[in-house]
């Protein structure tokens, strides 16, 4: 197997975690928000940065740092402000 090989799959692996964290983020906002309409407005990667909680458990428990973070800004409503999920 080639290098643009790994790269595909690598690739498509990645797409159907962000799918299957997308129906993730639509069953939260339906089960605390069933009135809302969320539409997702910005994903932003950031490969590089830890959330709070990734630097808690890293720092003092020893745990290993997530392979990657997302922040997902979403919006419940057109006349909402948006709210930011992150997943790392």
């Amino acid at each position: 197997i080639d290098e643009s090989t790994n790269m595909e799959v690598l690739v498509t692996i990645h797409n159907i975690v962000n799918e299957q964290t997308w129906q993730k983020v639509l069953h939260w906002e339906n089960y605390y928000h069933p009135e809302s309409n969320p539409k997702l407005c910005r994903f932003l990667g950031r490969p590089n940065s830890l959330s709070p909680k990734a630097w808690f458990r890293n720092t003092f428990f020893g745990y290993k740092k997530p392979f990657d973070r997302h922040d997902w800004y979403v919006r419940r409503n057109e006349k909402d402000d948006e709210v930011r999920y992150v997943i790392d």
